[in-house]
């Protein structure tokens, strides 16, 4: 719970990065255009 709230929840609502499903037990996150481009712009510091 604390990493959703910490991390993907403003990832998702905030920033639109990432889509999290709808689903119960085993949510999945998809990453958005949007996110893509920030990735491809920053993914010399990973």
């Amino acid at each position: 719970m604390k990493l959703n709230q910490r991390f993907l929840k403003p990832l998702e609502s905030e920033l639109k990065y990432i889509e999290i499903s709808d689903d119960k037990r085993n949510k999945k996150i998809v990453i958005t255009e949007k996110g893509r481009v920030v990735l491809n712009i920053f993914k010399y510091l990973i």
